[in-house]
This record gives C-alpha cells, sequence and structure tokens, in this order.
C-alpha cells in the first residue's frame, strides 16, 4: 500500500512478468495432457496385447526331430510336411479397431477378444474371424509344384521313362537335382541319378514347360517279374536364403508279371521287326478344347482314315480331350470309331490347374510319342485342320519307304483358305466344307527368311512344319520338329513332294466356313483379300473319294444322316 492507505498499482515491469509465469504454466499443462492421452491408449492396447510378453519371438521350427529358433520365416521351396511344423504364435487377448465409444466401459478406439475368440482365429473359415476383422491370404492363382507327372513308360529293363511338367521357375532358380529310386520287395534299393530332357516348347512362356526324367539303373530292375515301384525325388540346391530339402512320390507300380508283357512286346519286335506290330500308322492329335465343329471332325477323320489304310486296320488315333467332348454332337460323331477300336480317347481334364503352352499340347505330344513305341510303325503329329496330302507319283507309303532307316520326315506348311469356296449348287450333293476349299496360297508358310532358295523347303519352327516319326528312335519332340533323336536324323521333304494344307481357324464354331465365294477372276486386283490364292482341289478331291468309300460301311448309322454323308 502507499502512504495514504491505497493499493499502488503494479509496473510495468511486474506485468511482463506475470504474464511470462502464465505462458509457461499453460505450455506445461497442454504438454502433460497431450502425455496423459497418449499413455491411455498404449495402456489400453497393452492390456489386450503385451508386446513384452508376446511369444512372437519363440517361434521354432521342428525339422528331423530337432528344434531350431527362428525370428523369421523365410519360406520353403517345397510344401509342408509331416517333417516341418511351423507353430504359429498365441496371444492372450487380441484386439481390434472398432469401438468408437469414448465411455468408461470401453477403451477408446480398441475392443478386446477374450482367449477363447482368439484362439478360433487361426481358422480361416470362422465367421467370428471376419467379424473380428481379420484379414486373410487369398491366392489368385495356384502354386507351382517342382514337377508335374503325367504318365510313365518302360523303355527297357533298365530304363524307365516319366514324362510330365517342369517348373520353369523352380528349374531356373534352384537347380532342382532328380534321383529315380526302384523299390521291390525283399531286394536292396536300387538309386540311379535321373537324366533331364527338357523339351523346347515351340511358342510362348509358361510356368510349367514339359520334361522327361530318364530314369537309366546300372541294372535291370524288376526282371525276376515280382513287380516292384518307381520313386522319384527331388531335391533343391540351397542357392537361396530358404529351407531346402527333398520331395519324392511314386511315379510307376509295376505289377507282378506285368513285365512279361513287356518283354514279349519286344521279343515280338525283335524277331519280326516293325512290320510285326500292332499297326502301321499311330496318330497323335493336339488338344480337343472347347467347341469345335463336329462335320468338319468327321471329314478329317474320315479323308486320314482312308489315307492310313484304316481300310486294312492299320491305324490307331489318339484324341487328347481337355473339354471339348462335353459336346455331344462332337461324341456322337466319334461315337462308331471308338467302338471299333479306331479311336482313343485320352481324358486329360486336369490339366487346365498345370499353365502350359496350349493346354498342355507339348505335354501330350511326348506322352504319344513314348505312349506309341511299341503298337506302331509310324506316329504322326499334326493338328485337326491340316490335311496331309502327298501328289502322285509318290504316296505316303511310298515315301516312308524310301526314308525307312530314318527318325523322322517333316511336311512343309501350305496355307488353304476356309472363307473363300466354290458355290454350292442345289443339283449337287450337300457336301462337307472342305469338299468345297479350293483356294491355297502360291506356297508353303515360311516366316523366316531361308538360306535356301527353294521355298519349298521352308524350315525352322516357324515354318509351320509337322512330322511323322519312328517313335522307337525319337525321345523327345516339340510342335514343329523333333527335339532328341537316337542319331539316325531325318528328312525335310520338299513340298513338293508332301505338304500339309493348312485351313487354319476352321475349326472354331465362331468362324463362319465358305463366307465367300472363289473367284478367281478377282486374282489380277492385287488389293483383294482373294489375290494371294490360286486354284487347287486336291484335297478335296481325296475328300470326296473317303467319303464314299465309308459310306458303305457307315451308311446304317442313323447319326451320319445329319452330316448327309
Amino acid at each position: 500500500m502507499g502512504r495514504n492507505g491505497r493499493m499502488s498499482m503494479p509496473s510495468a515491469h511486474q506485468w511482463e512478468f506475470w504474464r511470462l509465469v502464465f505462458v509457461i504454466f499453460s505450455a506445461s499443462f497442454i504438454v502433460q495432457i497431450l502425455v496423459l492421452l497418449s499413455v491411455v491408449r498404449f495402456t489400453d492396447f497393452s492390456l489386450c496385447n503385451d508386446p513384452l510378453n508376446s511369444p512372437v519371438a519363440e517361434i521354432r521350427y521342428q525339422i528331423e526331430g530337432t528344434f531350431e529358433p527362428s525370428t523369421r520365416d523365410q519360406g520353403s521351396l517345397f510344401p509342408p510336411s509331416s517333417s516341418l511344423h511351423q507353430q504359429p504364435p498365441t496371444y492372450s487377448k487380441a484386439c481390434s479397431h472398432l469401438d468408437t465409444n469414448f465411455s468408461r466401459d470401453s477403451s477408446p478406439y480398441w475392443t478386446c477378444a477374450d482367449e477363447e475368440v482368439t484362439r478360433e482365429l487361426s481358422q480361416p473359415d470362422d465367421k467370428s474371424t471376419s467379424a473380428l476383422g481379420e484379414h486373410s491370404l487369398q491366392p489368385l492363382s495356384i502354386a507351382l509344384h517342382p514337377f508335374v507327372k503325367f504318365s510313365t513308360y518302360r523303355l527297357s529293363m533298365n530304363t524307365i521313362l516319366v514324362v510330365g511338367l517342369s517348373s520353369a521357375v523352380y528349374r531356373a532358380f534352384d537347380k532342382p537335382v532328380h534321383d529315380c529310386t526302384w523299390h521291390q520287395e525283399g531286394k536292396d534299393l536300387v538309386t540311379t541319378d535321373a537324366k533331364m530332357i527338357y523339351v523346347k516348347w515351340d511358342e510362348g512362356r509358361m510356368p510349367y514347360v514339359p520334361a522327361i526324367v530318364n530314369c537309366t539303373f546300372p541294372t535291370a530292375v524288376g526282371a525276376d517279374a515280382s513287380g516292384g515301384t518307381l520313386q522319384l525325388s527331388i531335391s533343391a540346391k540351397p542357392n537361396r536364403l530358404s529351407l531346402t530339402g527333398t520331395v519324392a512320390a511314386n511315379v510307376y507300380e509295376e505289377r507282378k508279371g506285368e513285365v512279361e508283357v513287356f518283354n514279349r512286346m519286344v521279343r515280338k519286335l525283335e524277331q519280326g521287326g516293325a512290320a510285326a506290330l500292332p499297326y502301321k500308322y499311330a496318330y497323335c492329335g493336339p488338344p480337343m478344347f472347347g467347341r469345335i465343329r463336329p462335320d468338319w471332325i468327321l471329314g478329317w477323320l474320315t479323308y486320314h482314315y482312308r489315307l492310313y489304310e484304316g481300310m486294312e486296320g492299320k491305324v490307331r488315333f489318339f484324341f487328347y480331350n481337355v473339354g471339348a467332348l462335353a459336346d455331344e454332337g462332337t461324341l456322337t460323331v466319334l461315337e462308331p470309331f471308338i467302338k471299333a477300336g479306331v479311336v482313343e480317347i485320352v481324358n486329360v481334364l486336369e490339366i487346365k490347374d498345370y499353365t502350359a503352352h496350349y493346354r498342355g499340347q507339348v505335354l501330350f505330344v511326348n506322352d504319344c510319342l513314348h505312349r506309341t513305341r511299341f503298337i506302331a510303325q509310324w506316329t504322326l503329329f499334326h493338328d485337326f485342320d491340316e490335311f496331309i496330302y502327298v501328289p502322285q507319283p509318290n504316296s505316303l507309303q511310298s515315301l516312308l519307304k524310301q526314308h525307312e532307316d530314318k527318325a523322322w520326315l517333316t511336311f512343309a506348311s501350305l496355307p488353304a483358305s476356309w472363307k473363300f469356296c466354290t458355290e454350292l449348287s442345289r443339283t449337287v450333293e450337300t457336301r462337307w466344307p472342305v469338299e468345297r476349299m479350293v483356294c491355297v496360297e502360291e506356297q508353303p508358310e515360311c516366316r523366316y527368311k531361308q538360306e535356301k532358295p527353294d521355298p519349298w523347303l521352308c524350315t525352322g519352327p516357324l515354318g509351320r512344319r509337322k512330322y511323322v516319326v519312328n517313335p522307337r528312335k525319337v525321345f523327345a519332340a516339340g510342335i514343329h520338329y523333333v527335339t532328341k533323336d537316337s542319331g539316325s536324323g531325318g528328312v525335310d521333304l520338299n513340298g513338293t513332294l508332301a505338304r500339309l494344307h493348312h485351313y487354319h481357324g476352321a475349326l472354331a464354331t465362331f468362324n463362319y466356313l465358305c463366307n465367300g465365294v472363289a473367284n478367281f477372276s478377282a486374282r489380277a486386283d492385287n488389293t483383294s483379300e482373294f489375290s494371294r490364292y490360286i486354284f487347287n482341289d486336291d484335297v478335296a478331291t481325296e475328300t470326296s473319294k473317303a467319303r464314299d468309300v465309308l459310306r458303305r460301311l457307315l451308311v446304317d448309322l442313323l447319326f451320319l444322316l445329319s452330316f448327309h454323308l
């Protein structure tokens, strides 16, 4: 107070002091509030999941009966088995960011699940999992297996071949090692290193590529006819940071006495030569998928049945069905040939799960190659839109006779039109479409510049050649050429001697056949699509002849009436 009893006013210096104290106190209070909120949230989370008491660090892998600690799952080349178990961490409680009620009865932002619910989190299909917002892994494709076996064939008393698909990724990065083991009751195991034949896939790069496993043992296996089992083992070299191991599976089981059947075939071949085999020709078809034209298949089969001396019972056709025969029309067309033992259907509907070029065509080529080794003198490979034609004075029989010492012969591919056809006359009996197709290009298809000046000798994968082989002299093949033979070599036939008329796309039902008239006077117009074609009715004429021959055999079958045979 002042001397007169009144309170004195604070000086300017005092005002500045108290203002500074107030600012410091306010800032301190705000910081304490923020820290408190953070502690509350952390405490609420730790109530649900105590990171200091979590067994994450105790993940262990049991490998061959031993425990090894690991803090990270680095994956494995092989699927889990009894010798490889992962023990996932379990928590006493789990929290989900669901509740936004800020009352004291509910922790802010977090809801805790009790132990019983938490244990159910390991069940991905449980409804409580989705209720808690649990994330799941959804594969968008399928796993790549190191090897997918398709078929197994005995080549000799000490050699067995396994035909299948190999993972291209696994082969490239993990350098797998293949071993073959013969198990026979009461005898020691016989083991050998497998020799791999990776087949060239002509077009496209797919997850799976065809492969043939050659299991050649130092001695004969199963020679006493007591039976046995072939086991294929695949090991990965540890060239990546991952757990490595071996997967094994039985890929061939030979029943008691079964080897005697094989021995009889071999003896018959040795004594009588190739002529002693059941068939002169075997045909291996491409995969049949989607919707295909029944009338086209009937015309194609009739044509080649005659060409391959089917009337004398010398041919066997192998068709690989990957879905097309679900169509009753196509199956009805083939039924009489199946019942007569001319056509054999190989159903492979699971191929869709193993992505390979053109629905597994190269796989089927190699399966059929070894399937026909001891039943046919020659095996032919071409598609349903390709017709083999051999101009006179030669014939298919004479060409094969001239080159019977060779492992293979290839045919040039001559593009032909399914769009431009002769007009359909009302006075002439209704014909199959191929009987009206008389337009071909002037020379065979050739997408590479050839060193040889003769365009009728175009070779290479994009020459689109197809081939016939001696199946006992060839071990692996692609779509357009043989990849491994016995050393006998082969011959690329000049297209003037033998060729394929290729009606590319004619098999598909969405293509409208014969939607144009073959007007050869229009060839002078170089801007016309028709200008590149010339007249050629070789295949049309031979198809008509084949139909007349089969008419006498099949006229009593009612199904043929719908196809105007």
